[in-house]
């Protein structure tokens, strides 16, 4: 793999998974094939058009929440040096993320347990990423702010954690409006690929750097959707 966008060097490049849509599911089709090497060269990225860019962005803050606080640290703090696509510190960025992936998949090749929290904010994402036609990364951001309301509804995070989360996707642009209707929402869920019976397998925080991985049934995490409002 030569990756050119930050989207696949922080996520996609590693863990050998394929996969392929079919009638408005996500990846429900693929394989597990790992690359004989890969390639992550930062400066690719400076041909990356804005949007592009961001989108990438979503999965390094992603991967930051579920498992690297320093990394999240790292975003939050160097915002300015981000969004100039500074070479030094994406490398930093990157081969964090890299190495926590690949420690996960090594661990979990095929997603019967650990590698299930790499889907943090996937289950909201997807389903808005479908009905709103919305770039992967922006869609992924939207469900990790509902994943992380969920997570303090549940008294697995703090207020004030989830007020950086939110307040760092806002303030790198990433949560675009996704008024989904409650019936809508309900059908998309329950075309994630992660459902079992009426159950799926939602990932939550219990703080900042730490996911974990619990079983909600599909009208609990589809009511929660319709009744969560964003904070202001």
């Amino acid at each position: 793999y030569v990756s050119t966008s930050l989207l696949s060097q922080v996520d996609a490049s590693t863990g050998g998974k394929n996969g392929v849509n079919l009638e408005g599911a996500k990846n429900v089709l693929g394989c597990f094939k790992q690359p004989e090497f890969v390639i992550c060269d930062p400066a690719m990225l400076s041909t990356l058009t804005e949007e592009e860019y961001y989108s990438g962005l979503a999965e390094l803050i992603k991967t930051a929440l579920i498992g690297n606080r320093k990394l999240f640290d790292l975003i939050e703090n160097n915002q300015a040096g981000i969004s100039r696509r500074d070479p030094g510190l994406l490398s930093m960025c990157i081969s964090m993320a890299v190495n926590f992936k690949a420690a996960v998949v090594t661990e979990d090749e095929k997603e019967t347990g650990l590698r299930r929290i790499l889907n943090f904010g996937h289950t909201y994402g997807h389903a808005i990423e479908m009905y709103k036609s919305y770039r992967h990364g922006y869609a992924v951001a939207a469900g990790m702010e509902l994943a992380s309301g969920f997570s303090l509804s549940r008294g697995m995070i703090t207020r004030e954690e989830h007020n950086r989360i939110t307040g760092l996707l806002n303030s790198y642009g990433l949560l675009p409006g996704h008024d989904i209707p409650a019936d809508q929402i309900t059908q998309l869920i329950m075309k994630d690929k992660k459902k079992s019976g009426n159950e799926v397998s939602f990932v939550f925080l219990n703080g900042i750097g730490n996911a974990v991985t619990e079983k909600v049934t599909v009208s609990e995490a589809a009511e929660f959707y319709s009744q969560y409002k964003p904070a202001n």
